[in-house]
């Protein structure tokens, strides 16, 4: 998408992510909040750690592209179980993805 790497553009995201979600959820999850909360900071971790391996990889565009994508995925689908095990709906699935697409498109808009 010929963005650049920034930490800062980065960690206002994932502050965001945070920030979004708990104001989003706190009706929602009443006493789950922290629960969900240190959940979902589990499941960014294992993002990260899955991602670490790219970075010293040569991959070009498009095999780095198919394996952002698999992390992606095991870390959707790994939101999806920990939301299960919670006895949560899919809504909190929902606005994680509802957040990250906007997110996605803000980034795809500004650079165009």
């Amino acid at each position: 998408m010929g963005l650049h790497q920034h930490f800062w553009r980065e960690f206002g995201i994932c502050a965001g992510q945070i920030f979004w979600q708990t104001v989003f959820l706190k009706t929602y999850l009443k006493g789950k909040l922290w629960d969900y909360l240190g959940n979902m900071m589990t499941v960014s971790l294992i993002g990260t750690v899955l991602l670490i391996p790219g970075v010293f990889l040569n991959l070009n565009a498009t095999s780095a592209f198919i394996y952002f994508g698999a992390v992606v995925a095991v870390m959707f689908l790994e939101h999806i179980r920990r939301c299960r095990i919670l006895a949560l709906s899919i809504v909190p699935t929902l606005s994680w993805t509802l957040f990250r697409m906007t997110v996605l498109a803000i980034l795809i808009l500004n650079n165009l």
